[in-house]
């Protein structure tokens, strides 16, 4: 008897909260991946937030073994009670759609990627289903934090068959502190890294500095300040360029700020899965964000040894050091960005050796193989 529960396949169901393909999406893609490579172990449903019909990310993962993928429209909590009283309310039908998939294909767990997403832990509380939520974003991210979103988050997670994947313990530490509670059924994972080809700088760039920044296009992202602090060191004569790739909800307002600017040493662009020519053609990744936790695209250019200037708000203090493997400034300084990127402009060995220090930290640790081993022995035990 005990054999054969063993042996049964788990039903998972996956839901995913944006259509894009950024830091989340893509780490979610990397475990479906791996997940859908072990068909005898599992059957795997995934539900996809089709609130504004990209389609990114649901067209990436329907090339996987996958059972099936459901569109259904949801919206997040944060803000006023009477916001986050329109998110339930404006769900109803969503959690109807997704009870009722649970119950059709005797679904035994159900993975909720991103902290701002609640529908998951409803749909498990109302099944009685157990539920691995899967946080990438430090509190401050979650659409407005109030007290009123707290305590509603304080309940989710009293729910005893919850487990909350933080992806650094300076994350965990922000939510607890935050919530003013201690978070016991949780797993420390990091995120996995793609394998980047390496490849070399077009020659057109190849006497040529090149900034880059890679992400969402929110206010979070602070790619607003990006801009202007590189304008202010185009204009003081520097041989240099950006590149700007992502997409998301400030496209137009970063399109026509760069406009406004005439210059032809700025490039924004798509985000594109295929991040390898992106790598390629920079020389320093900036990530100057109001908060990160973990944040992808910093471990993906040390992989392929760039120099990175980042946010001091951030969980990677845990594996980095200042002015050793990367800068850290402050986001909301006039003059911490300036002053980093006229540095690694003016200082080339300094620049090399950023790139250089980083590279070797972070090879280092076996993202990919504990992201792997780690989910495998979750979605075991749990």
């Amino acid at each position: 008897m005990s054999e054969k529960k063993t042996n049964k396949k788990k039903n998972i169901l996956f839901i995913n909260h944006s259509d894009g393909l950024h830091g989340a999406e893509t780490v979610l893609v990397e475990l479906l991946t791996h997940v859908s490579s072990q068909k005898e172990k599992y059957n795997i449903h995934i539900v996809w937030n089709k609130i504004n019909n990209v389609r990114l990310f649901a067209d990436k993962v329907s090339k996987l073994s996958v059972d099936s993928i459901i569109d259904v429209n949801f919206r997040f909590l944060g803000g006023s009670i009477f916001r986050n009283l329109l998110v339930f309310v404006y769900n109803l039908l969503a959690c109807f759609k997704i009870i009722l998939l649970i119950k059709r294909e005797k679904i035994d767990v159900i993975y909720t990627n991103s902290s701002i997403n609640p529908i998951g832990i409803i749909c498990a509380i109302l099944t009685k289903k157990k539920h691995i939520w899967h946080f990438h974003e430090p509190v401050v991210a979650s659409f407005g934090w109030t007290p009123t979103t707290g305590k509603i988050y304080e309940f989710f997670l009293k729910y005893n068959k919850n487990i909350v994947v933080f992806i650094s313990q300076n994350q965990k530490t922000d939510w607890e502190t935050n919530l003013n509670i201690s978070i016991k059924n949780y797993q420390l994972i990091y995120n996995p890294i793609k394998n980047i080809e390496k490849k070399e700088k077009s020659q057109t760039l190849s006497n040529i500095i090149v900034f880059g920044f890679m992400g969402a296009f929110t206010e979070n992202k602070n790619i607003s300040h990006l801009i202007q602090t590189f304008a202010r060191l185009e204009a003081e004569k520097q041989t240099i360029k950006l590149k700007i790739a992502g997409n998301g909800q400030l496209q137009k307002k970063i399109e026509i700020q760069t406009k406004k600017l005439n210059s032809n040493n700025i490039e924004v662009t798509d985000y594109c899965f295929d991040v390898s020519s992106f790598y390629a053609d920079i020389d320093v990744l900036v990530l100057p964000s109001y908060s990160e936790m973990m944040p992808l695209v910093v471990l993906e250019a040390m992989s392929v040894e760039k120099a990175v200037i980042l946010t001091e708000k951030t969980g990677l203090h845990e594996m980095l050091t200042n002015s050793v493997d990367c800068i850290f400034i402050n986001p909301f300084s006039d003059t911490d960005l300036y002053k980093a990127m006229k540095k690694v402009l003016l200082e080339p060995e300094y620049r090399k050796r950023l790139a250089k220090n980083g590279y070797e930290k972070v090879n280092k640790i076996d993202f990919n193989n504990q992201f792997q081993v780690s989910f495998d022995k979750l979605f075991k035990e749990i």
